[in-house]
């Protein structure tokens, strides 16, 4: 980055060696290359400016089928936000909300690696539970933490995909080439997608299902009307 522009990311002021600098503001383009290696994401070319990195979102389980906007119980529940003792911008239609996603989005993310290496053991509970309160599981009981856990990783992965989509930009810079990088997260988006066609023709499976019990119910009435 030009010495010019590397002050901004690291706070440092240069106003004493010129009036330029007076007129040289920070700005969302400037620190987006201090925001990238802070995020983690491999640092851009010399000189380079780039987009900043992009949060996990909760929208991305629209592509399972997750109504994002009855949610919000969902997401309050897990991170005790409360309207009695939270300040309103992290409420509902608050001004800092999409902080209060992100978070969600992110646990919901990285669920599966905290599963696997015994880590937030208190917060994954937490989530199975708030997944079968608000009936996103299929079971109750013990049963139903078992289920949530499948459900948590499904919205992980579908978080994780757009995450990884809306992210390739930066990621462009490691190590695999981009057209590789490309092609990945492609193959991880055809695979949310075929898993959400599987739920549907579950569901479709089950209405038809329901259908000829219907059928079935209707026909033992007019029997019984007809005795």
């Amino acid at each position: 980055v030009p010495a010019e522009f590397a002050t901004h990311n690291t706070g440092h002021s240069r106003n004493s060696e010129s009036a330029y600098f007076e007129y040289l503001r920070s700005s969302h383009a400037l620190v987006a290359p201090g925001a990238v290696v802070l995020a983690g994401f491999p640092p851009q070319p010399w000189g380079r400016l780039c987009m900043t990195p992009q949060p996990a979102s909760l929208s991305a389980l629209a592509t399972i089928g997750v109504d994002v906007d009855l949610a919000a119980p969902f997401v309050d529940c897990v991170l005790r936000v409360d309207p009695a003792t939270t300040h309103p911008d992290f409420c509902v239609h608050g001004r800092l909300r999409p902080v209060v996603d992100c978070a969600l989005a992110t646990m919901c993310m990285y669920y599966d690696e905290c599963v696997r290496d015994h880590e937030q053991v208190f917060v994954c509970i937490k989530l199975r539970e708030a997944v079968v309160e608000y009936g996103y599981a299929a079971f109750l009981g013990d049963a139903g933490h078992q289920s949530a856990g499948a459900v948590l990783r499904e919205w992980g992965t579908a978080i994780r995909t757009q995450w990884n989509l809306d992210n390739l930009g930066l990621t462009s810079q490691a190590s695999a080439p981009p057209v590789q990088q490309l092609v990945t997260a492609i193959q991880g988006l055809r695979g949310a997608v075929e898993a959400s066609a599987a739920k549907v023709g579950d569901l479709q499976g089950q209405v038809a299902a329901l259908r000829g019990e219907l059928v079935e119910l209707r026909r033992g009435a007019a029997a019984t009307g007809v005795a």
